[in-house]
């Protein structure tokens, strides 16, 4: 891999792991349904073709500067267990569920799609996923990180449902290190790419949930919680 496709893909890894208003932003929008096309004519993601054990390396190096310095009171993850569920056992909960789920990135990876809210053990929220994306440690497999996406929300919907999640995250883990943006219908949809960041940082985990107004599609809510080893 070229230095300058090195240094690419790592600053993509960064802008995952540490979430700021113009990464959840820009990031974001080039993995919906909306940027993709965008995306691919940048040439796809680079995180996608880098070798997920560099990506692990550059997520690692990431986390390690942006970290908070107390112990997470909880690591909470819809009911997962982070650095101890398995692979095999998210594929059982999945099976057990009925729900869509494929391997990717040398099977550390794994996608759901369409999940209703039931299925998790322990979801703040109440709205059916799109998108649940579950990460791997590639060694041994064990669960490093939950990602869940809600494409296409009225400002409503997504406003009760972001309130639902921040006061659920409050409730578990305290006053969160960032709350940017308005949680009403209003601020939601306020403009076009309209961004709302929540920020749990910890030595050993990170919670976070972010809306953005996609013109023509509605609001995009992700929450992501992941274990720093």
């Amino acid at each position: 891999m070229s230095e300058l496709k090195r240094a690419t893909w790592k600053k993509w890894a960064i802008a995952f792991a540490v979430p700021t208003v113009t990464s959840v932003m820009f990031v974001g929008v080039l993995h919906t349904s909306f940027g993709k096309p965008l995306l691919m004519k940048l040439g796809g993601c680079p995180i996608s073709i880098a070798p997920q054990a560099d990506v692990e390396k550059a997520r690692r190096e990431a986390l390690a500067h942006d970290r908070g310095e107390a112990p997470s009171p909880e690591k909470l993850a819809l009911g997962f267990m982070l650095s101890s569920t398995t692979l095999h056992d998210v594929e059982t909960w999945a099976e057990t569920n009925g729900l869509s789920c494929k391997r990717k990135r040398e099977d550390a990876v794994l996608v759901c799609n369409d999940v209703p809210a039931r299925a998790f053990k322990a979801s703040l929220g109440s709205a059916a996923a799109s998108e649940v994306l579950f990460s791997f440690r590639l060694a041994d497999k064990k669960l490093l990180s939950v990602s869940v996406w809600r494409y296409g929300l009225a400002g409503d919907a997504a406003s009760t449902e972001l309130g639902l999640l921040s006061r659920g995250l409050k409730s578990k883990l305290g006053e969160p290190q960032r709350d940017l943006g308005g949680k009403g219908a209003a601020d939601l949809t306020a403009s076009a790419y309209a961004t709302t960041v929540i920020d749990y940082k910890f030595r050993d985990y990170t919670a976070s949930v972010s809306t953005t107004n996609i013109p023509g599609k509605g609001v995009e809510l992700h929450e992501e919680y992941l274990a720093i080893d």
